[in-house]
Order: C-alpha cells, then sequence, then structure tokens
C-alpha cells in the first residue's frame, strides 16, 4: 500500500488526458499548465457562476441564503443552499470537461478554493498598503465586503474568488465605496 501511494497514486493525479480538452492546445511545464488552469476554472466554475446566481432569478433566490448572514465572517462562505452547490460544481464539472483536465488539478483548485473563501469572508481589516497590493492578484476581504453590501449596486459586483485575472474582474473590480 505504501508503495503504491509513493509511486501510482501521482500517476493518478496527473492522469492520461483524451487530448479532446482545450488545455491539449498547448504544450507548457505543468505548472504552466496547472497555473493556466486555476485562472480557468476560477473564471468560469467561481466568477461566471456567481455571477449567474446573482443574475438569473430563481438562482439569486437559492444564492440569498448566503446574502442573508448579517455578520460575514468566516463560515459566511460555507453557508450556501444545497443547490447553490450543485450549481457552482456544475461549473467547475464543464470546466473540467471544457479543458480535458487531470484530477490532481481539480484536486488542487477545489483545496484553493477552500482557502480563499474562508479568507475573502474572513473578518478581518488588513493594513490598507497590504490590502491593496494582494488586491492587484487575488480578491481580498475588503475588496469582497463590498459584494456582501445590502444596497445595489454593491452586491452585484466582485463575483470572483480567488484570482482576479479574467476580462470579467476588469469591469467590476471596486475598491472604495
Amino acid at each position: 500500500v505504501v508503495q503504491w501511494i509513493e509511486w501510482e497514486f501521482p500517476k493518478l493525479l496527473i492522469q492520461v488526458r483524451s487530448l479532446a480538452g482545450l488545455l491539449n492546445l498547448v504544450d507548457g511545464a505543468i505548472w504552466m499548465e496547472l497555473l493556466a488552469s486555476l485562472v480557468v476554472l476560477d473564471f468560469i466554475a467561481q466568477y461566471y457562476a456567481h455571477w449567474s446566481v446573482h443574475n438569473i432569478k430563481p438562482l439569486w433566490r437559492v444564492h440569498l441564503v448566503h446574502h442573508s448572514d448579517t455578520h460575514v465572517d468566516a463560515s459566511t462562505g460555507l453557508r450556501l443552499h444545497p443547490f447553490d452547490y450543485f450549481v457552482r460544481e456544475s461549473f467547475a464539472i464543464f470546466s473540467v470537461f471544457l479543458l480535458d483536465l487531470p484530477l490532481g488539478f481539480y484536486v488542487i483548485y477545489r483545496f484553493c478554493t477552500i482557502d480563499f473563501t474562508h479568507f475573502i469572508h474572513a473578518n478581518i481589516k488588513l493594513p490598507p498598503t497590504l490590502d491593496k497590493a494582494i488586491s492587484y492578484v487575488f480578491v481580498s476581504p475588503n475588496m469582497h465586503k463590498f459584494h456582501h453590501h445590502f444596497e445595489v449596486p454593491w452586491t452585484d459586483t466582485n463575483f470572483g474568488k480567488s484570482c482576479r485575472f479574467g476580462i470579467g474582474y476588469l469591469a467590476l473590480f471596486t475598491m472604495d465605496m
């Protein structure tokens, strides 16, 4: 068993792919493919899925469970209706097939989103210079707090969870109220 874990399990995580996905159109180092996969997953499975649950009325009613929390903290990121999870995971699985991702990339992505969910919903106040520096690449708690504001248009901005890459972030990033 130990030998299987040491030698075979890593091969499972970087599995042989079907060569049908978009990721197979590029031939780069494994770390470059992982980074590109994380960016695409973040954009489709986080940003676009989150935009959808805000802009499709029946999904917004389901997503309101998450926005009903009046005191945003790390547990807010876990407060989702089961159907909200299903919708978001559908976007993620679509992305996996679109790109033909190795299982390992998806596992790494999921662990990253858990960490970022806790971080961006954390009730912490970072020093302004650190928050601003973080927010050039990643979504910071200060950047995401506007998303949980009770008034439109604030609640309909900043749909990202982890990285700020992608065309959608450029138009919707809001730092100051």
